[in-house]
């Protein structure tokens, strides 16, 4: 009996011996798809609590068996498993996984977690104010943002378009946003004669505002902050709302080479759904003292038809290419054609023909990088435009 015992703990210790021989170091490194080293990188053997993390250069080692299930973790980036071989050395490059979306930008630059707000904020996705294709990023926001309202695109090429959050608070004041690039307020005023804002919306020239010369390819993330409670760091600039915009950076990008990025876009405009117009009835209005519905005037002993230009519209005389009468480029004697007479007809274009195809040519290109020290991006932005309304002579 006691041969068998000892035959059975023989047989024991060499199946624990086997089981310790087939543990190993594993050693690697963890780099993120760049190539950049991963610091703090987690590595955890399936189904145990053994685990490391890799260093400030992302290199790790651990012990493990063959067969084992490493778990590689970090955050913002997609959880990767090796089965461990007979190979001892590993190199793991991780993929972006889920991006941190419930991190944002709050007031003078600090970052916090969604949750953890205790006032009304979105954010708008730069890609997403880029593929609008709008000009002027105020139009970008339309649909993008609850509770704002963006009135209308510019009227005139460059001009301003008007942005209101939870509606306007004063109804002589000014009830737009602050708006902060990258820390910095700038001024969204409108940059027009008194009678062209939108207060009084009399007619004048439109020079447009500070928020139609920010590049849109340029913008990371927009972060729109509303209530007294959001805007209490930047003051009574923003008691009507902060839109807060972060710029890209060359953070990210690999070390070695610079990135370069090229984009193009080509828009065409074009004026429909007009009015008709008919083409039976003059211009002006009848002059009911004649019989025949035009104003008569004598001149140097000649007597001269013309329409009676008191109303703005076609209330005219009916068309009649046999009466010869005094159009509007008649009456300036320094005109070549003072006191011409031509037949009164209907123009031979109508009214639609006047417009052009409005063409919008978006050219951009930028150069970015970083390494161990910084990171810098440089971008170009060609905006050539043209307008549906022609140019004046």
């Amino acid at each position: 009996m006691k041969k068998h015992y000892l035959f059975l703990s023989l047989f024991g210790f060499l199946i624990l011996q086997m089981g310790f021989a087939q543990q190993k170091t594993i050693t690697g490194s963890v780099t993120d798809e760049s190539g950049l080293p991963l610091p703090g990188a987690t590595i955890v053997i399936e189904n145990t609590i053994k685990g490391v993390t890799t260093d400030f250069d992302g290199n790790f080692s651990i012990i493990a068996s063959e067969g084992d299930v490493l778990l590689f973790s970090y955050v913002g980036y997609a959880n990767q498993q090796l089965v461990v071989s007979d190979s001892d050395t590993y190199a793991i490059q991780m993929q972006l996984g889920n991006k941190l979306s419930e991190v944002i930008v709050t007031a003078l630059g600090s970052v916090k977690e969604n949750r953890s707000v205790g006032y009304a904020v979105q954010t708008v996705d730069g890609n997403d104010i880029n593929n609008a294709n709008e000009t002027n990023i105020v139009n970008s926001l339309q649909g993008q943002i609850a509770g704002v309202q963006i009135q209308g695109s510019p009227s005139t090429l460059g001009g301003s378009s008007r942005i209101t959050i939870r509606g306007s608070n004063s109804f002589l004041g000014n009830n737009e946003p602050l708006f902060v690039i990258d820390g910095v307020p700038i001024d969204n005023s409108n940059f027009s004669f008194g009678s062209q804002q939108r207060v009084f919306g009399g007619g004048s020239y439109d020079y447009g505002n500070m928020a139609s010369d920010i590049d849109p390819s340029t913008i990371e993330t927009m972060n729109v902050l509303k209530g007294a409670a959001a805007t209490a760091l930047y003051g009574s600039r923003g008691a009507n709302g902060v839109i807060l915009i972060t710029t890209k950076s060359g953070a990210g990008i690999k070390k070695e080479g610079i990135g370069v990025t090229i984009s193009s876009s080509f828009t065409m405009d074009t004026v429909t759904n007009l009015i008709p117009l008919q083409q039976s009835y003059g211009g002006g209005a009848i002059d009911k003292n004649t019989s025949h519905g035009f104003s008569e005037l004598i001149q140097d002993g000649t007597t001269y038809l013309y329409p009676n230009y008191g109303k703005d519209g076609s209330w005219g005389p009916k068309y009649d290419k046999n009466v010869l009468v005094r159009h509007w480029d008649s009456w300036d004697p320094n005109s070549k054609n003072y006191k011409e007479t031509r037949p009164w007809t209907a123009p031979k274009n109508s009214y639609e023909s006047y417009f052009n195809r409005g063409i919008t040519l978006n050219n951009n290109i930028s150069l970015e990088g970083s390494n161990d020290e910084g990171s810098f991006r440089l971008g170009y932005t060609n905006l050539d435009q043209k307008g549906t309304i022609p140019l004046g002579k």
